[in-house]
């Protein structure tokens, strides 16, 4: 079962939880600080959770960087077809992981989502999970919602208009 309330002591954090696994979303302005690392784990950091310690402070599973599930928290909260996905990974690990390691993950089924994930849902799990790949899904994303035309490259020759700001 899927919990989801509002903690007014926490100054309206919304929480939800499921399995062991809590997502916090708090109601803070924090801008991270110039130069701070961006995804993944720092550099250097040996991963120390197990699969039964997954919250909103840690990956629940090994191969994946802090940075990278609170990505992934984060793409949870805002979309609802993700909202198990945090649960899942644990729960379905040996397959999250066989689809994170792909080449080309964004044209892969997902696992237990399969052909209900939502062009959006997929384009935000891949921009969370495998950041390296998002060009790849949002062109995949493009030629899903507005159709093919729409996500080819230009052709030789065509008029291009950019605009210069003054």
């Amino acid at each position: 079962a899927l919990l989801l309330g509002v903690d007014a002591a926490a100054g309206g954090a919304a929480t939800l939880r499921s399995a062991g696994v809590e997502l916090r979303k708090a109601r803070s302005k924090k801008v991270p600080k110039e130069g701070a690392p961006v995804g993944g784990a720092a550099e250097g950091a040996t991963p120390t959770r197990r699969a039964d310690e997954g919250t909103a402070k840690g990956a629940p599973v090994l191969w994946l960087g802090e940075g990278v599930w609170q990505c992934l928290l984060s793409a949870a909260y805002a979309e609802p077809n993700l909202a198990e996905v945090p649960i899942s990974i644990p729960r379905r690990e040996a397959e999250w992981r066989a689809w994170f390691e792909l080449p080309a993950p964004e044209a892969a089924q997902l696992p237990e989502l399969g052909e209900r994930a939502t062009p959006i849902a997929r384009l935000l799990l891949v921009r969370a999970l495998r950041p390296d790949r998002f060009v790849f899904a949002a062109t995949a994303f493009a030629a899903a919602v507005l159709g093919k035309r729409h996500a080819e490259p230009p052709r030789p020759g065509a008029p291009t208009f950019v605009h210069l700001p003054p």
